[in-house]
């Protein structure tokens, strides 16, 4: 009994150059039956057909291309080595087919969510956001980490974490930075403060005056910094913080004024402070960050989108679309 060889690549890229364009995948599915059963009859069972079906497309495909397929030997049909790299060729297509037999869209990662953010977020919008988030996706987890700003960019461009948020901007080419709230800054005053009679605060008006500024190596304290200098004002900084958070119960304390974004601090009941539009304009973008290279995470995709879904009342910020 002759063996039939593999093909060799040319020969295979050749062959399925041939068949392109008119070998429809349910052709390809008999052929691949007939390869592994070797009888027409047990392949037309395997496929819940007719054996004249299995022979009229076997017979379409020798016919236009030209090759080939089987040769009859003993009672049993033996692939040739066209019909062997065809066999070869299809096999990922087949297997793809079968994964997508079998996916489902409930069928989730077994791999938690990760999550990274700075704690003003995290704690002030994150928190709320994840507990709804997980409500409707029920079978999912989800991992929070509680970081600085910089440190969620490191975290995404490093592929430790899926998903971050931030409204610090930066420009890195392995990070995909897609805004979803727009705000602009406020100055926070204790209740009964002269100022808070005014309905908007400019620099101007903050010389002299008590200041909960914040760290240095933060990009806000340069952007207030220059604003200051910019309107010859000289607030008295009584005091560096790292977070909103912070800087707003230092405010609720007396300690002095203070300016910043009020997304999502202002989502929270403010007792005791209160917000003014702030002159000159200090504009932020709160945006979700992904990594640049590769497929965003199926869950990140799901919790961001899930999140502009979320009507969220707020005077101090708008959604950007």
């Amino acid at each position: 009994m002759a063996i039939a060889r593999p093909a060799s690549p040319v020969e295979a890229a050749s062959l399925v150059e041939g068949v392109r364009g008119f070998a429809s995948l349910r052709d390809l599915e008999v052929l691949r039956a007939l390869v592994v059963a070797r009888k027409m009859t047990a392949a037309a069972m395997q496929l819940g057909i007719s054996q004249p079906a299995v022979s009229r497309t076997i017979a379409m495909l020798e016919e236009r291309s030209g090759r080939t397929l089987f040769r009859r030997e003993g009672g049993r049909l033996t692939p040739t080595a066209d019909a062997l790299a065809l066999f070869a060729e299809t096999t990922p297509i087949f297997d793809a087919l079968a994964r997508l037999d079998r996916f489902s869209w409930t069928s989730l990662s077994h791999e938690p969510l990760r999550v990274v953010a700075p704690a003003t977020l995290a704690h002030h919008y994150l928190q709320w956001l994840i507990a709804g988030y997980l409500a409707v996706h029920g079978e999912e987890t989800v991992t929070l980490e509680i970081t600085t700003s910089p440190d969620v960019f490191a975290a995404i461009a490093d592929r430790k974490a899926d998903i971050g948020i931030s409204d610090s901007f930066v420009a890195h080419p392995a990070l995909l930075r897609e805004p979803f709230r727009g705000s602009s800054a406020v100055c926070a005053l204790p209740e009964g403060h002269r100022l808070a009679a005014q309905a908007r605060v400019s620099a101007g008006d903050l010389d002299g005056e008590n200041f909960i500024s914040f760290a240095r190596r933060l990009a806000i304290r340069a952007t207030l910094d220059r604003t200051f200098a910019e309107a010859g004002a000289r607030p008295k900084v009584r005091c560096e913080t790292a977070t909103v958070v912070s800087a707003l119960e230092l405010v609720r304390a007396g300690l002095g004024l203070s300016v910043f974004n009020p997304f999502p601090v202002a989502l929270r009941p403010t007792d005791g402070v209160v917000f003014r539009p702030f002159d000159p304009q200090v504009l932020y973008e709160t945006a979700f960050i992904f990594p640049a290279d590769g497929p965003v995470s199926p869950a990140a995709r799901r919790l961001a989108d899930f999140a502009r879904a979320q009507p969220i009342d707020d005077t101090y910020s708008t959604a950007i679309p």
